[in-house]
């Protein structure tokens, strides 16, 4: 190596030297860095084993402890499987039972309506029809209701028969038989189909008989076949809720205090007995045993207006007199008869009266059977005693006979 070589290596150590050479501030600013940064790792050190110390250790669960939850949950879901299972099996039976079962009874209450005429002559017909359990049928027509029985039976050709028969004040007033039947469902709406075999169309009894001429135009409404060269007609009844007579308030209506409440005209004959109840709303419900009647009503001044709304819808109005004895009883001018009522609180007071008769009369036919038996007994006994006393002394003679007979022979 030559000198000048020497020379230079020597002042480049002397240059790398004096760069490693730091300043006294420079000394303290690289210590207090470094003092920092072993701050800063010592607190992330900490905060690591803050961590490590919160955070336990997952334990292993033994081998069989995670099939006895299994089993929990399987005990836990099997009732909620068969719940569900239960409600869908319900629900899929309620609407089978809606669709093909639900109309197969002709119990309940049902409607026809028909319209006759046109524009202002135009009348709706109503009927109402309720079946019972009991066989009470109802058939309403405007603000009259008639009460009566009903029977049915099954041909022997599978024919379904239906016999309606209304009274009035104990009289008959209706007697009808029809064959019918139920179509439809729950969902699409039952009919009662009564077929009138005996060739009236639902006409009203011989009190409130319906012209020729509306007959005609329901026959020629309702549906009809033809059996053997006769012409039947069906008559659609539909399904309601319930009976709702027809009512028509008055303009004005006008009600006595006295008058208001229920009254009950007792008779001899229970057919004929009634209940009068005047409402404080202006209506008024007259029941007998068979037929009830409910209209409005005004009363005042010793008058009382009423009305009546007919099958058709029309109205009909009259007036009866009323006054008051001095018993507090009301007393009834109807057609210039009179007639008094005593107030009650049972508007089914003629029922009870009906019920008391029977019982009574019941009563009356022990107490006479027993009395006939305790005479047949007495008379029994006296033919008995009579009959004895004879046939001993029959017996007594004969015997005296004989032995004077022997005697006289000896």
């Amino acid at each position: 190596m030559t000198a000048d070589e020497n020379s230079k290596a020597l002042s480049e150590l002397e240059n790398d030297e004096a760069s490693d050479v730091k300043t006294p501030e420079e000394l303290k600013e690289k210590t207090e860095t470094s003092a920092d940064a072993e701050i800063d790792t010592e607190n992330d050190t900490d905060e690591i084993k803050d961590e490590d110390e919160e955070a336990p250790e997952e334990e292993e669960a033994p081998d069989g402890e995670n099939d006895g939850e299994d089993k929990k949950i399987a005990r836990v879901r099997a009732p909620i499987i068969i719940a569900a299972c239960l409600i869908f099996v319900s629900i899929l039976f309620f609407v089978l039972w809606g669709f093909f079962f639900s109309q197969n009874s002709k119990i309940g209450v049902w409607q026809y309506s028909v319209s006759v005429g046109e524009g202002e002559n135009k009348s709706v017909y109503t009927y109402t029809l309720s079946l019972e359990k009991d066989n009470v049928c109802r058939y309403n027509m405007g603000g009259t209701t008639y009460i009566g029985k009903y029977t049915s039976r099954t041909s022997p050709n599978g024919t379904k028969l239906l016999n309606i028969v209304l009274t009035r004040l104990g009289r008959e007033a209706y007697n009808n038989n029809f064959n019918y039947n139920i179509t439809g469902s729950l969902f699409t709406g039952g009919k009662l189909i009564l077929t009138d075999i005996d060739g009236l169309i639902l006409t009203p009894d011989a009190i409130d008989s319906e012209n020729s001429e509306s007959v005609e135009t329901k026959k020629k409404l309702a549906d009809s076949t033809v059996i053997n060269g006769v012409r039947y007609y069906r008559i659609p009844f539909e399904p309601v809720s319930s009976i709702k007579p027809q009512l028509k308030a008055f303009d004005e209506v006008k009600t006595d205090d006295l008058l208001t409440g229920t009254w009950y005209e007792k008779n001899s004959k229970p057919s004929l007995e009634y209940t009068f109840t005047f409402n404080k709303d202006g209506t008024y419900e007259i029941l007998y045993d068979d037929i009830n009647y409910v209209g409005y009503y005004s009363a005042e001044d010793g008058i009382c207006k009423y009305n009546l709304v007919a099958v058709n819808g029309s109205v009909a109005e009259d007036t009866i007199k009323y006054s008051f004895d001095e018993d507090s009883n009301l007393i009834l001018v109807i057609n210039d008869q009179e007639s008094k009522l005593v107030k009650t609180k049972d508007k089914y007071a003629f029922k009870h009266h009906e019920e008391n008769s029977k019982t009574e009369n019941e009563s009356s036919a022990e107490s006479s059977a027993e009395t006939s038996t305790e005479s047949s007994a007495e008379s029994s006994a006296e033919s008995s005693t009579e009959s004895s006393a004879e046939t001993s002394t029959e017996s007594s003679a004969e015997s005296s006979t004989d032995e004077s007979t022997e005697s006289e022979a000896a």
